[in-house]
């Protein structure tokens, strides 16, 4: 449970991640426009952070994600295809009792459980320091309203999410008191006194990824100098110079010891002053004619590119004490891409079944009904010079084509290339009561496809049942099959 819940958030980071970097490329574009717009970027990130949830659209930034079939839910998704397709595989190889899977489950569960322990102790650390900044506060003087003062503070801040209270250090000087009870009274109109700890949420679900390190950092800086502006913007005359030097007296070398109120104090002072010094308001069409420009860009990093229709099944896919054959020791692990019809799913075979022609054979299903099965099985490499092309197959599939019993035949190439083919072939199936001689007519033939791969030596069967498909969804599903 640990590793899938890590997994998932896991998943959830990369996808973010990426959003940061977009976000961050942006922000520059935006460095001399109020700093509102940046603020709303943040919001995007802070959505992937959190939301576990997305929707699609063809015109995400994103790219799109392919779907992978394996049989726990455990497995990423961060639309990254090297990422997605490499740990994945390394994830199916563990959820069977295959060699070195123990050590692969030990290693994803540790993992999980020391992201659960840096989550806990982050948020013990910052708890604890919220109660001692509490007891601070125990002796602060209400002054109007809701701004109190008190004496053990160096720097304002806003503390509380329904009713929040503004505290400023009881020896402010009067000239700058102004400024600071309208910074602050900004940030609790802008509701950055809830928005804030909702993005240090996200910061302790997300402590391992630098990248929202940097983008919780900025975004306080964004928030800070947003509220700058407001002030700066609700003022009358030009009051620059007088709020940069308030921001200088208030400004500790002191970190605020927890990271969850909105101070006055806390960002980067020289950052905020060039900022405030270059302050000049901006036209409002100018402003609207950038939100506009930003609202797409907002919902392509919000939405995802709709799946590749293109999944795939990664092999060995399981294994087991009752497998048949066992997974050899040298087969190679490689991952099956096709097209299957709408509502199909891939299942481990049900309790106690199996094929002796393939290894870790899956099931296809759709509505509960089983419509095929998978598998696959490797082969020895063949001189190229003793066999033609044209019946290089046979050579493959001697296994399968040979049977007494059970064959596939009428081998109908469609898809060739230099490492691999595909081909549509019916399964012949013998079932003899003791009666009927092995070279009697088939009592049942089925569609299927088989597809090989020289460079692997592995080949894949998909093996339908009567009326599951028709010749041309075989044909389509047949076009779409790589293996690598």
């Amino acid at each position: 449970m640990a590793a899938q819940l890590f997994l998932h958030i896991f998943s959830m980071s990369v996808t973010a991640g990426v959003v940061i970097l977009f976000v961050l490329a942006v922000r520059l574009l935006l460095k001399r426009l109020p700093k509102v717009l940046s603020c709303a970027l943040w919001g995007v990130v802070l959505f992937r952070l959190l939301c576990p949830l997305t929707f699609e659209r063809p015109f995400s930034l994103l790219p799109a994600q392919s779907q992978s079939f394996f049989f726990g839910s455990t497995q990423i998704s961060t639309g990254i295809p090297i990422i997605d397709q490499n740990i994945n595989q390394l994830i199916s190889q563990s959820s069977g009792s295959g060699a070195g899977s123990p050590r692969l489950e030990f290693w994803i569960s540790l993992i999980a459980w020391l992201w659960i322990a840096g989550m806990l102790l982050f948020l013990l650390y910052n708890l604890i320091t919220l109660v001692r900044l509490q007891k601070k506060l125990v002796g602060a003087v209400r002054v109007h309203a809701n701004v109190y003062f008190a004496d053990e503070i160096a720097t304002p801040f806003v503390v509380g999410i329904i009713h929040p209270k503004i505290y400023l250090p009881s020896d402010i000087e009067a000239k700058d008191r102004r400024f600071v009870e309208m910074h602050e009274k900004m940030h609790i109109r802008y509701a950055h006194h809830i928005i804030k700890p909702i993005a240090f949420s996200a910061l302790v679900l997300h402590w391992f990824n630098p990248l929202v390190w940097v983008a919780f950092t900025l975004f306080c800086k964004d928030m800070e100098m947003m509220c700058d502006e407001c002030v700066l913007r609700n003022m009358d005359g030009d009051v620059r110079r007088q709020y940069s030097e308030a921001i200088l007296h208030l400004a500790t070398k002191k970190r605020m010891m927890t990271v969850l109120p909105v101070a006055f104090g806390k960002g980067n002072t020289k950052t905020r002053i060039k900022n405030i010094l270059s302050y000049h308001k901006a036209a409002v069409w100018t402003v609207a004619s950038v939100a506009i420009f930003l609202i797409p860009i907002g919902l392509c990093l919000l939405s995802d590119r709709p799946s590749n229709k293109n999944s795939y099944i990664p092999f060995p896919a399981y294994q087991a004490e009752n497998t048949i054959p066992k997974v050899p020791a040298n087969a190679p692990p490689f991952q099956m891409y096709l097209d299957l019809p709408k509502g199909w799913e891939v299942h481990m075979p049900p309790e106690g079944e199996n094929s002796s022609w393939f290894v870790t054979p899956v099931y296809l299903y759709k509505d509960d009904v089983l419509m095929a099965i998978c598998g696959y099985n490797l082969f020895e490499p063949i001189d190229e010079n003793e066999i033609p092309q044209e019946d290089y197959y046979k050579a493959v599939y001697s296994g399968i084509r040979l049977g007494s019993l059970y064959r596939w035949d009428d081998y109908q190439p469609i898809v060739t290339s230099e490492d691999m083919e595909t081909a549509l072939a019916n399964v012949y199936i013998q079932q003899t009561d003791g009666t009927t001689s092995a070279a009697a007519s088939p009592t049942a033939v089925m569609p299927g496809i088989l597809s090989y791969n020289k460079r692997l030596q592995v080949y894949v069967a998909v093996q339908f049942l009567p009326n599951a498909v028709t010749d041309e969804e075989r044909e389509t599903i047949a076009k779409s099959i790589r293996l690598s």
